[in-house]
């Protein structure tokens, strides 16, 4: 069974292949870790994504955010009642901005997020942008 962190990491990686066409390799992804001063083996990375070692330590958690563009709370954001976010839905976002706003407006109420939406449309109309004829009600 795989944890948390192992999940959001193996996402990444299909979120990268997606976006770049072709697969992180472990060797690939050691170098881009080393350019943040973060030396990491293969096998260890390995270990990483199949669940088998759980606690990164925050330096590698840094680096790997920084890899991945993501921020670092991705790893292991949970929801403020306990209820951990879709990891898949969250995954498949390509911008980091909305992939934390998911996480975060997660578990809200319904009136909360009408509020948020409510929120992002002023946004839009200060910035200029059209209205999202997708929000529903």
């Amino acid at each position: 069974m795989t944890d948390r962190f192992s999940r959001r990491l193996n996402l990444l990686f299909t979120d990268w292949e997606r976006t770049h066409g072709q697969a992180l390799t472990y060797r690939e992804l050691a170098e881009r870790l080393a350019e943040y001063d973060h030396r990491v083996s293969m096998p260890y990375l390995s270990q990483l994504r199949r669940g088998q070692r759980t606690r990164p330590a925050g330096s590698l958690i840094r680096a790997l955010a920084r890899v991945f563009d993501v921020d670092e709370d991705y790893f292991g954001a949970e929801i403020c009642d306990g209820t951990p976010p879709n990891d898949e839905l969250v995954g498949s976002i390509a911008h980091r901005h909305l992939r934390r706003l998911l996480v975060t407006a997660s578990g809200l109420t319904s009136d909360s997020l009408n509020m948020l939406v409510e929120l992002a449309s002023r946004l839009r109309a200060a910035e200029g942008l059209p209205p999202d004829s997708c929000v529903r009600p």
